[in-house]
């Protein structure tokens, strides 16, 4: 088995190295408000995390990291969106050529009018590439007051069809990707100043379908906002949160569009890409300290699905 890991892992490694871009906006001041329909979100703690922000965020201090943001359809997209319109300095990252990050760079900005982005091109399955990009951050003096790695990749196969290489490529990108990220970041921060740590979480446990091998990834995350917070984010000012996110109506599950109707007929509830962000945006608030060490719920009530639902949701798709 070795052999052909090996194949597999340099047949996948970046053609270019790690490349950062230039900073897109005059960093003009604004405020962000929160448009989710709170009945979404089934979180006890929600209402009262979302009606800090009703009277309007000013990001203007923060900056922000977003891995994975480099489609507009993804929720990395619409979290670097919600921080822009509140002002804040936002990094943009994504695998893809600096020209495509840079072109969605442009684009996100024509959307928001304030703060200022700048795009660049990392692998977050490569440890090295981070590093470097870190590096370069440094360089340029950029400190990260909000870290959102939401760069992931799925697995949608079935069980029995995961290969080890499936192992290695989904795990280097949704965990051991975002534990470095969380590492790295927690020792560059000056002593004293706040900061934030937002991990996705899934709450699929295996009866989601599929093969499980993309919630397995996310599941093994959340020692990272426990761990963070009381090992690190308590001596620091740091505030770690998870968020479990189920079907979000983004790039990454844009395959399962056509069982929206069955899943809500099933009493699922399923999210917007701006939906998700806004839960997202939150955690990057003050209220947020409700929820250090701990995750919000914006599940929908995939968490806790039975399986046989779940199948005739998938039946509905033609699964």
């Amino acid at each position: 088995m070795v052999a052909p890991f090996q194949r597999v892992n340099r047949s996948r490694r970046r053609s270019k190295p790690m490349e950062i871009g230039s900073w897109i906006g005059n960093g003009s001041p604004a405020t962000w408000t929160p448009t989710i329909n709170p009945a979404m979100v089934q979180d006890p703690g929600f209402p009262e995390l979302l009606a800090s922000a009703q009277g309007g965020v000013s990001f203007a201090d923060a900056c922000v990291l977003v891995t994975g943001a480099s489609a507009a359809d993804s929720i990395g997209y619409a979290v670097a969106r919600n921080f822009l319109r509140g002002g804040a300095k936002v990094v943009i990252t994504g695998s893809r050529n600096l020209e495509a990050i840079s072109a969605t760079a442009e684009q996100i900005m024509a959307e928001c009018q304030s703060g200022s982005v700048l795009p660049a091109q990392v692998n977050q399955g490569d440890l090295a590439d981070i590093d470097a990009f870190l590096a370069g951050c440094k360089e340029q003096g950029i400190a990260f007051s909000h870290l959102y790695p939401f760069a992931a990749i799925n697995h949608p196969a079935l069980f029995v069809g995961i290969k080890p290489e499936d192992y290695a490529r989904v795990f280097a990108v949704n965990t051991f990707g975002v534990y470095h990220l969380a590492v790295r970041h927690a020792r560059a921060i000056p002593r004293g100043a706040a900061y934030y740590v937002c991990i996705p979480l899934s709450p699929n446990d295996g009866r989601l379908q599929g093969s499980g091998l993309y919630p397995a990834s996310k599941q093994a995350l959340r020692p990272l906002v426990v761990q963070g917070q009381h090992e690190y984010g308590d001596r620091r000012n740091g505030t770690y949160t998870g968020i479990d996110i189920a079907w979000t109506r983004s790039a990454l599950m844009s395959g399962l569009d056509g069982g929206v109707a069955a899943a809500r007929e099933a009493g699922l509830i399923v999210y917007e890409t701006s939906d998700t962000a806004d839960c997202c945006t939150l955690l990057g608030t003050p209220a947020a300290a409700a929820y250090k060490g701990r995750s919000l719920d914006a599940s929908g009530g995939f968490g806790s699905v039975e399986p046989q639902v779940m199948a005739e949701v998938l039946k509905a798709m033609g699964h």
